[in-house]
């Protein structure tokens, strides 16, 4: 099976549930995890957004998945290549090939960067001022949050399959 197949099989409808709803226990693990100030408005934001809507999480994970799976495809790809080369033998490139936590760790900031990539041109399209009201005051800190967070989506990925 292709990486491009692997990362597909998330969007397929009947995993749809499943990813969607470990990938909101992992964002609410996360949020529950945040301390100090930044936590704070974090955590007041996420509260905000429950009370206004309960199922916020899942509907816009629902709504974002494709784009956060291409997003990662090239990433993937490449981690899936390197696992195959050293499945054949041949030299660990960069080392740690086939552990997809490894492989985040060592490409973090091309993480990062591919994720928000997609909730900021998501953000720029919203029509809900509110929403992009919270989404402007925490998108300072994102990069730091979504980085602290790619061990657990790193493992949430391994849990689906990856």
């Amino acid at each position: 099976m292709t990486p491009q197949e692997r990362l597909a099989q998330l969007l397929d409808p009947t995993r749809a549930p499943e990813v969607i709803a470990t990938l909101a226990e992992l964002v609410r693990a996360e949020v529950s995890a945040k301390s100090g100030v930044a936590g704070m408005a974090i955590k007041t934001a996420f509260k905000t957004l429950l009370c206004a809507k309960p199922n916020v999480v899942e509907a816009l994970l629902g709504g974002l998945l494709p784009d956060f799976i291409r997003a990662i495809t090239p990433l993937y790809e490449e981690f899936a290549r390197l696992a195959g080369a050293e499945r054949a033998g041949a030299e660990r490139a960069e080392g740690g090939g086939a552990d997809l936590n490894a492989f985040i760790e060592r490409h973090k900031g091309r993480f990062v960067s591919a994720l928000l990539s997609v909730t900021d041109a998501r953000a720029a399209r919203s029509p809900h001022k509110a929403l992009l009201s919270v989404y402007q005051t925490l998108r300072p800190m994102a990069e730091a949050q979504v980085a602290a967070a790619l061990p657990a989506l790193a493992a949430a990925l391994r849990r689906l399959g990856l």
